[in-house]
């Protein structure tokens, strides 16, 4: 997807924006095809389950082994790992800090309950900042950032898939895990907005 022909980032922020995907800066040539995340509704019947966590981790998976061929870190049907994703995050107390860090705890939980290979590397900083998020997005590596008291989601983890800047500011690409926009990668958050932590797990392919 090329981010010139980009209708919406172009409609809404004129971003030029390095993609995870189409990204001429990441060194994994398989970055450039498109990747469609899943969403809390596609498997509850609502946004409301407190369930962010869990789709941001269950994308970060998917991401790894559909477009990095990382094997053996899903369960079929994908229902399963996202009802497994669910039980090892668990409801943890939002505290400014922690709601990344409770999703690396649980994907690792998950991980090791059901046997599948571990990360080769985990990294997690607070607060999550740009540079930071866009060196692990250059490298290949989406992001999970854990937003705290954000305008528009409040306390809510979402997968950053890529970066991008323009004379109004500096952007996350973003999956929310709520909506469309959030499916179709269409959605973009100014990174002045965003007070979070960040996670990064890394697989050996």
């Amino acid at each position: 997807m090329n981010p010139e022909n980009h209708k919406t980032s172009k409609k809404y922020y004129e971003i030029n924006v390095p993609y995870l995907f189409g990204n001429s800066l990441a060194i994994y040539p398989e970055l450039k095809k498109d990747f469609a995340p899943s969403l809390m509704t596609d498997f509850t019947s609502s946004i409301d389950k407190n369930t962010c966590e869990v789709a941001a981790s269950l994308n970060l998976l998917r991401y790894y082994e559909e477009r990095r061929g990382v094997r053996g870190i899903l369960m079929e049907p994908l229902d399963q790992t996202f009802y497994q994703l669910d039980t090892a995050i668990g409801r943890l107390p939002i505290i400014g800090g922690q709601i990344g860090l409770g999703a690396m705890i649980g994907i690792l939980k998950y991980l090791k309950k059901e046997k599948n290979p571990l990360p080769k590397s985990k990294k997690i900083i607070w607060p999550a900042t740009f540079g930071w998020v866009k060196r692990n997005i250059e490298k290949g590596d989406p992001v999970i950032i854990g937003l705290f008291n954000h305008k528009t989601y409040h306390h809510h983890a979402v997968l950053v898939l890529g970066v991008g800047e323009n004379k109004k500011g500096r952007y996350y690409r973003i999956a929310d895990g709520w909506n469309s926009t959030g499916r179709t990668l269409d959605k973009f958050i100014p990174v002045r907005e965003v007070l979070a932590d960040g996670v990064v797990l890394s697989f050996k392919e």
